[in-house]
């Protein structure tokens, strides 16, 4: 397949279960993301509602399917494919993600210009951009990974006052992730 955004084919991974309506939002918020050599993949994890048909009814979504592995499953699936068929980064989602139109242009700047080896992109509430749907941990206050008891902020102009220019210093894994 050709390449893209300076030579970086990026593969799109979207598992799903029994997600035909969020998945179809998600898929269409990817309508302009794509140069050459990008591809949408979709891992269906044994849909019993209209998933499977919907996603064979778009002729420019690649597709896996597989028993109910769950999400981690699905990833994983999702992960071994593209390693398989040559792409450079795979840009995980959630099925129920909807990304700005920049957001994989600003994830693939940030991996290329910061040596990041895993970029990551906040998630925000639907109703309420200024609010993460995933609180993350004000910096210095934690000390371990998994410590529940850290000063924890769920807004978005916490991130901004805290970072420096290339970003915040810790992130949760989230459901949207690019691993070059």
């Amino acid at each position: 397949l050709p390449r893209g955004r300076g030579g970086v084919r990026v593969g799109v991974l979207v598992p799903a279960r029994d997600e035909e309506g969020p998945l179809a939002r998600c898929i269409d918020s990817l309508g302009g993301f794509r140069e050459a050599g990008d591809r949408i993949l979709v891992v269906d994890n044994a849909s019993v509602d209209g998933t499977r048909a919907w996603v064979e009814g778009q002729a420019d979504l690649m597709a896996v399917y597989q028993g109910d592995e769950g999400p981690a499953g699905g990833m994983y699936t999702g992960i071994d494919y593209a390693y398989e068929h040559g792409f450079d980064a795979m840009w995980m989602l959630d099925d129920d993600a909807l990304p700005e139109a920049t957001a994989l242009e600003r994830l693939v700047h940030a991996e290329a210009n910061d040596g990041a080896n895993i970029v990551g992109s906040i998630v925000v509430s639907v109703e309420d951009p200024e609010i993460l749907s995933f609180p993350v941990p004000r910096v210095g206050t934690y000390n371990r990974l998994f410590d529940y008891h850290r000063k924890v902020t769920d807004r978005v102009a916490d991130l901004r006052d805290e970072s420096d220019t290339r970003g915040y210093p810790w992130s949760m894994f989230t459901n949207s992730i690019l691993l070059p």
